[in-house]
């Protein structure tokens, strides 16, 4: 899970309100055939698809990062999320919008506090993030993306961010390890960044559940009904900027 439980077994954290109301009763409904309980109805809105995945040709395993790649697997992680912030339409501002996106999408916004509890990073981790981009400028191969990287890393106020941070690089570096087992990268239609499980495929759906914190990624069926795939975190509507804007209706999911 993207987020952790608490002793209670019920209350989920860190808090997120990506379907815009936190104190909504979700409405499901179980739905049978001849009997059998098979499907269920939620209040939900389909706002986004999924476009395109990250790529990681070296990957032998999603389960976990072998020892050697401790040091380079976050470089690569973060690396290739910025790629994709090139993918399609452009959401950002300049680069460093860029930059803070990718950050917060490689590890869903979630980082450990000082308690060791999970909590909201937010743009906390961006100063981490300019030392892996200077350490892994090497891996990205298109010109482009090279030119605007080593134009903004030349900036003076960067290396100022970067020194002294080598315990919030093993944070972040650690983190990213640990969130990105299991999981892809991926954009959208919208162009939104989205961190969710590596069996989503182009075409499936960002949807918005009534009553969910989190956004859900769902894969259309030949019946009109929708199969549940992942939870996701999709950078800039976790908080309820997409569902501000939604049609909510029903939906069947199988």
């Amino acid at each position: 899970m993207l987020q952790d439980v608490e002793n209670d077994h019920v209350t989920i954290y860190p808090t997120f309100g990506a379907s815009g109301v936190t104190r909504y009763h979700s409405g499901i409904r179980g739905l049978r055939t001849n009997g059998s309980a098979d499907r269920i109805s939620v209040v939900c809105s389909v706002y986004d698809s999924i476009e395109a995945a990250g790529s990681f040709p070296s990957r032998v395993s999603s389960h976990e990062v072998p020892v050697p790649e401790t040091d380079t697997w976050p470089q690569k992680w973060l690396v290739e999320i910025l790629r994709l912030t090139y993918y399609n339409k452009q959401r950002f501002v300049n680069f460093d919008d860029r930059l803070r996106a990718a950050a917060r999408t490689s590890i869903a916004s979630v980082g450990f506090n000082q308690e060791a509890r999970p909590g909201r990073v937010e743009d906390s981790r961006f100063p981490d993030a300019v030392v892996l981009l200077k350490n892994g400028v090497h891996l990205i191969t298109e010109d482009h993306i090279r030119s605007e990287v080593r134009r903004f890393l030349a900036d003076q106020a960067v290396p100022k961010l970067a020194q002294g941070k080598t315990m919030v690089k093993t944070r972040l570096s650690s983190e990213i390890i640990g969130k990105s087992l299991r999981r892809l990268p991926f954009t959208t239609a919208k162009g939104y960044l989205v961190m969710t499980s590596e069996h989503v495929k182009r075409g499936d759906v960002i949807a918005l559940i009534k009553g969910s914190q989190v956004p859900f990624v769902l894969r259309r069926r030949t019946s009109g009904m929708y199969q549940l795939i992942s939870e996701a975190y999709v950078d800039g509507i976790m908080d309820g900027e997409a569902a501000a804007i939604s049609k909510f209706g029903l939906l069947e999911l199988a």
